[in-house]
């Protein structure tokens, strides 16, 4: 995939659409719950956020493509910083997605506090206001909080 064609999937010119109920995983360190879907043009998509039970306050909103995934750090630590902030992974050009990092905290997403176990209905804010950034049309998904002691 192009860089054109990865930017093209958080521009909102492929009308990205995800719906059903949020599934939650179990990872070595984490939980993820996630929903998939389908861009306009037919590609399969997943959106997720995931959450790490010692740091419940970092979660991160992942979308994926095919070889591209847009992640979105909320709260997340970055070459110093700790800040919100998207950063792109690309399989077929990994230099272009490290250079690739957009400061998101100026206020515009819902991000949990600092030092607080985001609550259910925080994780769901965190998920559908990045979903709306990345232009990913939610309508159609059921929330399910997350597994006890990730809340």
């Amino acid at each position: 995939m192009s860089r054109g064609e990865a930017l093209a999937l958080i521009d909102g010119s492929r009308d990205p659409v995800v719906w059903g109920e949020v599934e939650w995983d179990r990872r070595a360190a984490s939980y993820s719950g996630g929903v998939s879907g389908l861009t306009a043009d037919g590609a399969a998509v997943t959106l997720a956020v995931t959450v790490r039970p010692m740091r419940p306050w970092e979660p991160t909103v992942l979308y994926r493509c095919g070889a591209i995934a847009w992640r979105i750090d909320h709260n997340g630590g970055h070459r110093g910083r700790v800040f919100t902030h998207l950063q792109a992974e690309d399989k077929d050009d990994p230099a272009w997605a490290r250079s690739f990092v957009r400061d998101l905290s100026g206020g515009e997403l819902f991000s949990p506090m600092v030092g607080e176990t985001p609550s259910g209905s925080d994780l769901e804010a965190t998920l559908r206001s990045s979903a709306g950034y990345l232009h990913v049309n939610v309508e159609g998904v059921t929330w399910t909080d997350p597994p006890e002691g990730v809340q």
